[in-house]
């Protein structure tokens, strides 16, 4: 006799198991992502974990109730539908396909995570239009992350095959199931309202409700991807509203210009790398001068560069001996990026405008093309603007952008290749140009620019998938056990010597200033570098060619700086709405940033401040400019609406 598998009893027990296996494979994605991130989030204590353990559970019961609703609505609605097999099948496709929505933006947040500090949220949809090559990468991803690939797959395997064994119970024809079909239904509705509510609360759970479970910096630990992307749908992304126009306005103000002058630089009372002590470095009637100046500007953005790789910045072994030595010449900052992505850095550095929600500002709907920004300042004042980035036109909308900031020219990939002015040896493959070729590029155009010129050079090679030049890999390549990013530093790096040794003896370099800084840092190598304060370290350096002054400051300025620090040293006193700071006033920087749904203020002294929810920390008056900083930040992309 052949032995008969057992069914489920009943179709609510058939029910049930679905719903906890949903619930066991989103808790697996998240530990692969706990995993995959644990240098990134450190947890400290039983207490802190246990707390974990609970925010996972009323997230991931939130998370399945709403992703699986539909499915659970189908086979509990009191309708002989539900007995027929193509109606089954049809809810399997379904449960299917949430199970795949559920697993991928896991997986995927695994890795992204690291580059971003955010989970996947509703702009991920946006930003896949304007990514590129996806296709070309993706492959790369998968195949270079292979244990959060394999784990992905396995967890899709194993529904697939509970499922298939899973044998539909089998209704009793004879008995009136009427009175009990409703009340299951209703029974089952209320306790998925409970669950999608993540409680008996007033209101739904948020994404910021994580921080009652974790530390801003952990919420990504309580929260998950899917609850992420369901949540940042069709919301308003705008900072909350803290206080009235005239309360911020005397706290922060988007004029940078009523910001006293500061003679010093931000140098006071540090030595300078020439071993001189400097209390003043320029005379307050020429460091903000009335008069014009009509220097050059260049720009340099280093992908994915970080104070950690950089001795000059205190490592102790350094990846960029020529960006170390130029230091001791320049005037040496401690940066701070605005944001984790390079689409949301060029509007920072270009129009002071850094991101502060999910989506990137530049995809959002409180974009404003028309916004001042230093390109179009600058062209209105006779100078010929130009962006190089080596990657292929259209990646991130920065050839739309661009233009919308006021640069004349953008010099991508496109223009690299055209007219046989480069080869196809210099393309790495998978994102652009490499970087010793492209700088080189970009200096021949430069020389044949009419001056004043302002060119801001973005670099590409020190980025995932992480490749050198077939002549450069036995000169740069990885160590055992090290991040394959570093051996494109040290590359970057060789290659910005060659662009600094041909420029300098162009006759513009003299009259040129050069600002040296990157779009985001790159991974983190120890500790320090993943708290909060630390998660933003990035290289910022002035250099002037034509003096030989130098200095170092702990002061801290971020990329929203980079616009009022310009215009204030070229004396331009045009009208614009800056989120920035010059270096040239007030005594002490800040940084302002926003992460998976909180927001940070760190300043010069390193006092912190944030916000998440209703969870705040730090004094009172930072919290306070924090909030008027945000508020005003509200009111202008309200007005860009």
């Amino acid at each position: 006799m052949s032995k008969r598998k057992k069914r489920i009893p009943n179709i609510y027990a058939y029910l049930f198991i679905k719903f906890m296996l949903a619930f066991f494979v989103l808790l697996v994605a998240q530990a692969t992502f706990i995993i995959a991130n644990r240098g990134m989030c450190q947890v400290e204590g039983s207490h802190a974990w246990w707390n974990l353990v609970w925010g996972n559970i009323v997230f991931g019961l939130a998370t399945v109730s709403a992703v699986f609703l539909p499915y659970f609505v189908l086979l509990l609605l009191p309708t002989g539908l539900r007995w027929k097999r193509w109606y089954r099948v049809v809810c399997e496709i379904l449960y299917c396909l949430a199970m795949v929505m559920m697993v991928v933006p896991a997986m995927c947040d695994s890795i992204y995570y690291q580059h971003t500090l955010r989970l996947l949220s509703s702009d991920i949809f946006r930003y896949l239009t304007v990514g590129g090559q996806m296709g070309t990468l993706t492959w790369m991803f998968l195949a270079d992350f292979w244990p959060v690939t394999l784990t992905g797959v396995l967890l899709l395997v194993l529904v697939f095959v509970v499922g298939a064994k899973m044998k539909w119970p089998i209704r009793d024809s004879w008995r009136n199931h009427t009175a009990n079909d409703w009340v299951g239904f209703a029974v089952g509705m209320v306790l998925m309202c409970v669950m999608v509510r993540g409680g008996f609360g007033r209101h739904f759970i948020q994404l910021n409700d994580a921080a009652k479970y974790a530390e801003p910096k952990n919420t990504v630990l309580v929260s998950n991807s899917l609850y992420s992307v369901i949540r940042t749908f069709g919301v308003n992304e705008l900072p909350p509203d803290f206080m009235e126009s005239d309360e911020a306005a005397r706290l922060f103000s988007t004029d940078f210009r009523a910001t006293p002058i500061d003679s010093t630089c931000g140098f006071g009372g540090w030595r300078a790398g020439s071993g001189t002590y400097m209390h003043r470095i320029y005379d307050n009637d020429t460091i903000v001068s009335q008069q014009e100046r009509h220097r050059n500007i260049v720009i340099l953005v280093l992908e994915s560069f970080s104070q950690e790789y950089m001795g000059c910045y205190g490592a102790e072994r350094s990846y960029t001996p020529f960006l170390d030595s130029l230091a001791s010449v320049s005037y040496l900052y401690n940066g701070r990026s605005n944001g984790k992505k390079s689409i949301e850095a060029i509007p920072a550095i270009a129009g002071s405008r850094p991101t502060l929600t999910f989506t990137p500002y530049t995809l959002s709907p409180h974009y404003d093309s028309t916004a001042a920004a230093l390109p179009s300042i600058l062209r209105s004042h006779g100078y010929k603007t130009a962006f190089y980035h080596g990657t292929y036109n259209g990646v991130m909308n920065f050839d739309i952008y661009c233009r919308d900031a006021g640069f004349d020219m953008y010099y991508g990939k496109d223009e690299y290749m055209a007219e046989g002015r480069g080869s196809e040896s210099d393309y790495d493959g998978a994102w652009g140009i490499f970087d010793e070729p492209f700088l080189q590029f970009a200096k021949r155009e430069m020389t044949v620019t009419k001056e004043p010129f302002l060119s801001m050079i973005f670099t590409v090679t020190s980025h995932h998938p992480f490749p050198v030049p077939e002549q450069y890999r036995e000169r740069f390549k990885s160590a055992k056990g090290e991040s394959p990013l570093l051996k494109c530093i040290t590359y970057t790096d060789y290659s910005l010597r060659r662009f600094f040794e041909e420029a300098s003896s162009e006759s513009w370099y003299n009259n040129t200033l050069f600002i040296i800084l990157a779009d985001h840092p790159g991974y983190a190598l120890s500790k320090p570098f993943t708290s909060l304060s630390g998660l933003y370290r990035i290289p910022f350096m002035v250099y002037d060619p034509s003096h030989e002054l130098s200095g170092r400051s702990n002061r801290i300025v971020q990329q929203a700086d980079v616009m009022p620090t310009l215009l204030d040293y070229l004396g331009f006193s045009d009208q614009c709405k800056c989120f920035g700071n010059s270096v040239f006033r007030g005594r002490n920087g800040y940084q302002v940033a926003f992460g998976n749904g909180y927001y940070q203020l760190v300043k010069g002294d390193n006092a912190m401040a944030t916000i998440c929810g209703t969870h705040e920390e730090g004094s009172d008056t930072d919290l306070k400019f924090l909030k008027a900083y945000l508020q005003l930040y509200r009111e202008e992309l309200q007005k860009e609406d």
